[in-house]
């Protein structure tokens, strides 16, 4: 089964006229697609070497300014990697 915290992470860049109607409804455009992010049935993925049933199949929907940034990303990337 698949969860949120594994499943695609969708970047979001609304034009103009979809802030405009997410205004309007007091919502973001992340807001507005989230019912149409996730799957209720089984999804099938084939891989290679194997076939999958991915329940629940969905993706995360951002907007830019809820991403981290990049070089926060990569320095703790690195403290990760440097040996003792």
């Amino acid at each position: 089964m698949m969860d949120e915290s594994s499943s695609a992470t969708v970047l979001l860049i609304p034009s103009e006229k979809a802030s405009i109607v997410g205004r309007k409804n007091g919502l973001s455009l992340s807001q507005l697609l989230q019912p149409f992010s996730r799957l209720g049935t089984s999804v099938p993925f084939r891989s290679p070497l194997k076939s999958y049933a991915l329940n629940n199949f969905g993706v995360r929907l951002v907007e830019p300014q809820e991403m981290q940034p990049v070089s926060l990303i990569l320095d703790l990337y690195s403290i990760a990697l440097t040996p003792y």
